[in-house]
């Protein structure tokens, strides 16, 4: 199920991440999606899979880190990898996954 949605978003297998456009909101399977970038400030640290899980300790998130995506939900990361990977990556941005308004 989750293949064919990102299918029908423009991913190949393998090729990236298009799923939604980055600068939109995007609604599929009774969800809305809401994209929330953590860019590079000056001086500050980089968003952490660590620290996001502390400032989100609550919801449904979908993150995009190099390559990579993972879910986290109510604060604990679901992932089908390992997760000593993390260690020294950060989170690009994420999307926030909310009921649609009309369910």
């Amino acid at each position: 199920m989750a293949y064919d949605l990102l299918e029908g978003r423009g991913r190949k297998s393998s090729k990236g991440f298009y799923f939604p456009n980055r600068c939109l909101d995007d609604y599929a399977i009774g969800h809305k999606f809401i994209w929330k970038p953590f860019p590079l400030v000056k001086s500050k640290k980089r968003m952490s899979p660590e620290r996001f899980v502390k400032k989100f300790p609550e919801g449904v998130y979908i993150c995009k880190t190099v390559r990579h995506v993972f879910a986290v939900v109510d604060g604990v990361i679901n992932d089908m990898f390992a997760i000593d990977w993390y260690e020294g990556q950060c989170v690009y941005g994420c999307w926030e996954v909310t009921k649609s308004p009309d369910e």
